[in-house]
């Protein structure tokens, strides 16, 4: 897969816009965020990962687990990055959504895999751009 570099700047607004990054830094749990997205994606699919990152666990639960709140709420903001990154303006309230819009308008699963594959490894590289900070520093 080739990285589209006219994304890249993109990317990096995504990450701003999303509160990924904070200060010109980012947590450093984000690099396994994305790269754990891509490997989820190879392994169940596009649907099944998508659904995976944007799930807050059942939102109706209240979980007194915080840490575990803010792992899904960052899953949910990489999730937001990439649909930013594909859909410039906000259409749609989240990836899944873009996914079947695309579907009803006639495009195939494969090349809106490929384009939220490249849209992923350019949030990838564009996070490089960043400093990476440990939790809570």
């Amino acid at each position: 897969m080739r990285v589209r570099e006219e994304w890249i700047a993109p990317a990096i607004e995504a990450i701003k816009k999303c509160d990924i990054a904070k200060e010109g830094k980012v947590p450093n749990e984000f690099k396994g965020y994305i790269d754990t997205f891509g490997a989820a994606i190879v392994q169940n699919g596009l649907i099944p990962a998508i659904i995976f990152f944007e799930n807050k666990r059942g939102s109706k639960t209240v979980s007194s687990d915080q840490e575990k709140d803010k792992t899904a709420d960052n899953r949910e903001k990489l999730m937001k990055a990439i649909l930013t990154l594909l859909q410039g303006e906000e259409k749609h309230k989240n990836l899944y959504d873009y996914i079947k819009f695309r579907e009803n308008q006639g495009d195939d699963i494969k090349n809106i895999r490929l384009d939220i594959s490249e849209a992923s490894l350019a949030l990838k590289l564009a996070l490089r751009t960043f400093e990476f900070i440990k939790n809570g520093n």
